[in-house]
């Protein structure tokens, strides 16, 4: 009768070394959650996001800029150096990067 620990008794399970609890051995123990981590981890999420937008209002405000533009130019050149070396999952991610940058 037990589904995943060794029977004991009729209706009793013995659910030691597996990750399952209940009388029959049938439900997953809960994983714990680490409240700080997720509230640190969210926090970071929000404050790059609201950098991001903001990053982009720039660029489209100062798109004539000089220096706007070189930074284009110098994304553009470094795309056309990292498209001559050998492809590996890094580079070919880097151009992927890069590509969308640039376009």
């Amino acid at each position: 009768m037990c589904v995943h620990g060794v029977c004991i008794n009729e209706n009793a399970c013995n659910c030691t070394g597996t990750y399952y609890v209940g009388q029959l051995c049938n439900e997953r123990v809960k994983s714990k959650s680490y409240t700080m981590a997720n509230n640190i981890i969210g926090l970071v999420s929000i404050i790059l996001t609201v950098f991001s937008v903001g990053l982009m209002f720039g660029a489209y405000y100062l798109r004539d800029n000089k220096f706007v533009k070189g930074v284009g130019t110098i994304l553009s050149y470094i795309y056309s150096v990292f498209s001559l070396f050998r492809r590996t999952h890094a580079i070919c991610f880097l151009l992927e990067i890069l590509k969308s940058l640039v376009i």
